[in-house]
Formats: C-alpha cells, structure tokens, sequence
C-alpha cells in the first residue's frame, strides 16, 4: 500500500503538469477562444498617449526606411506580427478587408513584422499567395531584433494598436481579431475622426 502512495505522489505532479499545459495551450491557442473586441482592448501603458515613433527598413525595398510619424495626421493601425504565427496569418485577410474598406478615408496599416530577415517574408508569400495584396496595401516593416516591439511593449503577436490623425493610441488589442466585423467599425470610426 505504501509503494502505492509513493507511485501516486510521484505521478501525480506530471499528470498535473500535463493537465496544466494543456488546457493553457487550447486557451492560448485556439480560434473558437478569439476575444471580443470589449475584452481585447488592454488597459496598458500607452492607451491615450502619442504612439512611439519609429524607423524600420521597408520590406522589399533595399535600403528604404520608414518612420511612423510620416503618417501623422492619417488614422492608422499598427500590427505587429510574425510569419511563424498562426494567429497572426488567420487574422490578415480580415486586415487586408479592412485596408481596401478604409483607404479613400485616410486609413493606413503598418504591418512590423518581427521576422529575423526579408527571406522568412519571401517564403510567406510564396506559402500564402492570397495574401500578395499586403505589399500594395499595407506599409510592411521589419523589426528583426524586436525593439520596436519590446518599446511598445508588445510580447504577444499578433498586437495591434489603433492610433488616431493626432498620433494618440486609442485602443491595443491582443490576439487575433475578426477586424472586418461589424463590432470594429466603432473603433475605426473613432480614430478617423478628424
């Protein structure tokens, strides 16, 4: 009976562990589990405050660099994704929907990828063709140290920020989002208001 107990004491930290990983992973992970826009929106730093400038390399266009302020005075989303990230790949048609829908009112989508090298981006391209129209309509930047993203805070991908025509954050979400749904155009809205 004691060999019994032993074995149940020394299993039952992996079984738990086990337990544990799983149900974080089918949280984390899982599509069905995408939050609403309400629960999206984080309460961090930054929300209600000028978005931090940058300058990152254009992809596609050696030596090309970008800075986020040129944009000031335009509404604008910044996303910060990866091609290693399913969540981030299920959410970019919603974006893409989102940029064609929005463009002649002055919306722009920044897209940093935090990719090590162009190459990673090329092959994304190549495994996703039907997502080509993010280089004509997004301005797509990389970020291969992750600066950009450590200074915005940013340590979940996808994150987005919506920042108004004055440069001020107004919302953060986290996680994949259904941006073309109805439920968005509010926040849309709010930052093209001029």
């Amino acid at each position: 009976m004691k060999k019994f107990f032993i074995i149940i004491l020394r299993t039952l930290p992996l079984l738990l562990g086990a337990v544990g990983l799983y149900y974080f992973a089918e949280n984390q992970w899982s599509p069905d589990n995408r939050p609403s826009p309400v629960s999206a929106v984080s309460a961090t730093k930054g929300i209600g405050q000028p978005a931090l400038d940058f300058t990152l390399s254009v992809y596609g266009r050696p030596g090309e660099k970008f800075t986020l302020s040129s944009l000031r005075g335009q509404a604008m989303i910044l996303n910060f994704w990866a091609t290693w990230c399913l969540p981030c790949i299920k959410e970019m048609p919603e974006l893409l929907k989102v940029a064609k829908r929005y463009k002649s009112q002055g919306l722009k989508i920044v897209a940093v990828s935090i990719d090590k090298n162009e190459k990673l981006i090329e092959r994304f391209f190549k495994r996703y063709p039907k997502l080509n129209a993010i280089k004509d309509e997004f301005t797509l930047v990389i970020d291969p140290k992750s600066e950009t993203a450590l200074q915005y805070g940013t340590a979940r991908y996808p994150e987005t920020y919506l920042i108004d025509r004055k440069f001020m954050i107004q919302n953060k979400f986290s996680g994949e989002q259904p941006w073309a749904a109805a439920g968005y155009m509010r926040y849309y809205q709010k930052i093209l208001q001029k």
